[in-house]
């Protein structure tokens, strides 16, 4: 019988740009882009943001690149976004598990509100994005990802959407609607209460 090998230790990004490996401790340094920033990673993919906004996906050990969109200036096309007087803080970066250089990626933006905004691409564009403060504010999410093969977010009330993708006439994706699966909040007055 063949033998499987463990999964790979995650790295963890330093301060400095520079990658922790554990469980040895190992610092590892690689060259990135003038100016650019590791803001996450995906698989064996870093997502890097470079100082005039531009975003690419770097495979390190392969040395392949896929560039992707300007992320902060698609956060900000949004007009609910673009007067808030607040700015993009975090990317969360997701693929399908199949996920390839040219598959559909999605990309969780929030900002200093805690205010979400959901975008879908076919690098190098966007296709669609969903923001949070044109919906509900029950539908501000704070994770989102790939789930047999459909890409589900968790709202900040503890609320699981899944998000139907369809796709235009052209052939890009589209979010065409967003449905909750599990409310969790529904069930908590049934819980027993605490004595006081």
């Amino acid at each position: 019988m063949g033998r499987f090998l463990p999964p790979p230790h995650p790295w963890f990004t330093l301060p400095d740009g520079a990658f922790l490996r554990i469980p040895d401790g190992e610092v590892i340094r690689m060259p990135l882009p003038d100016g650019a920033r590791c803001r996450g990673s995906i698989d064996n993919w870093l997502l890097l943001m470079q100082r005039n906004g531009e975003c690419l996906l770097v495979n390190p050990f392969s040395k392949a690149t896929v560039e992707l969109p300007k992320l902060a200036t698609v956060w900000s096309q949004d007009s609910s976004n673009a007067t808030s007087g607040f700015h993009p803080s975090l990317y969360k970066l997701v693929a399908p598990l199949d996920s390839s250089p040219d598959s559909l990626v999605a990309v969780l933006i929030l900002d200093d509100a805690d205010c979400s905004t959901v975008c879908i691409c076919q690098p190098p564009i966007v296709t669609d994005m969903l923001s949070a403060r044109a919906l509900h504010p029950l539908q501000v999410f704070h994770d989102v990802t790939f789930f047999n093969g459909k890409l589900h977010g968790l709202s900040f009330c503890d609320k699981l959407f899944v998000f139907d993708i369809d796709y235009d006439l052209s052939g890009k994706p589209k979010i065409s609607c967003t449905k909750c699966v599990v409310d969790h909040g529904e069930g908590l007055r049934d819980l027993p209460q605490p004595l006081s």
